[in-house]
């Protein structure tokens, strides 16, 4: 078993890469399975057209999951999973995610980040629980392996802490994926959304700025590849055969068609619920932003977006 972590912004295409990776006839994709948890509080919709909790594929796991005396109350809490931190930004479990939830979530969070980046020995307290959150997953992992009949599992759940505490758990079975996209597309995107010129910007800059040197430094250079959205869009089959060198995957066109298989996501973008398989560039940013706009973006961000090869 091999587990795929898509670590990205928002607004970057994830889901729609978790789809295609997850065509593959030996892989899988999960989405954003560390709101697993509150999807199945919720019982949301499963791309499969069914909830969380009637879908045959996760009815399955879940009977499984039960056998863990750790995860026997699943039922009745499924937040006992545990997967790792949620911050849902639409779809939200009011009872779960409070404010002094966030709050311990920021602190905690901050802290990891700085005894990644900088190995601060005090700190390490603070990612135990990112590797709690990394341990499940695998275990989880390896029962939808089973039940899926698939090697490859894809988790497009972004956060990079997420992904560096996921490689550290167990290196040899995970690879991650460093998906990019030009930060104005983001930044116009989280505008249309209602978010502010400051936290559109900032967010895409920060993302980027301590995802990429956290990576470097904690996943060895075979396990780690990187992937511009512009790319994927306009060269899919290109793109796709290069993340199957990269997975040892043997690449089939049938990728290319993400509706061709019947997906089980329960968390990402709503294309996951579309039945259009239709891979569309979206650059509607360049019309949409304003020279203002454009400026702000340059301003508090561009430096960045240029180093990542975005002129």
């Amino acid at each position: 078993m091999r587990a795929v972590f898509i670590c990205s912004a928002q607004y970057s295409g994830s889901t729609l890469l978790n789809l295609l990776l997850g065509t593959h006839p030996d892989a899988a994709a999960l989405g954003e399975i560390t709101h697993l948890p509150k999807n199945l509080a919720l019982d949301t919709p499963c791309s499969c057209g069914e909830s969380a909790r009637r879908c045959p594929v996760w009815r399955q796991v879940l009977a499984r999951v039960r056998c863990f005396p750790q995860w026997r109350e699943i039922d009745e809490d499924p937040y006992v999973l545990h997967l790792g931190m949620i911050r849902a930004g639409k779809v939200i479990d009011p009872r779960h995610q409070t404010r002094a939830r966030l709050l311990y979530r920021k602190i905690l969070y901050g802290a990891a980040f700085a005894h990644f980046r900088w190995g601060l020995g005090p700190l390490a307290p603070f990612v135990a629980p990112l590797y709690r959150g990394s341990r499940n997953k695998l275990a989880l992992f390896r029962i939808v392996s089973e039940v899926l009949g698939a090697d490859v599992l894809v988790d497009s759940s972004k956060h990079y802490l997420e992904a560096v505490s996921l490689y550290k758990t167990a290196p040899s079975d995970v690879r991650v994926i460093l998906l990019t996209r030009d930060g104005r597309a983001v930044y116009s995107s989280a505008l249309k959304r209602g978010s502010s010129k400051k936290s559109a910007a900032l967010e895409w800059r920060r993302t980027y700025a301590r995802a990429i040197p956290l990576l470097r430094k904690h996943v060895h250079p075979d396990h780690l590849i990187q992937v511009r959205y512009e790319d994927l869009v306009l060269a899919p089959e290109r793109e796709l055969a290069r993340l199957c060198g990269f997975l040892g995957l043997e690449y089939t066109a049938e990728m290319l068609d993400f509706r061709s298989k019947r997906h089980h996501v329960l968390n990402g973008n709503d294309m996951r619920l579309s039945p259009v398989a239709e891979i569309r560039p979206d650059f509607a940013w360049r019309e949409r932003l304003s020279p203002r706009d454009l400026g702000y973006f340059d301003t508090h961000a561009g430096a960045l977006n240029r180093m990542l090869g975005y002129a």
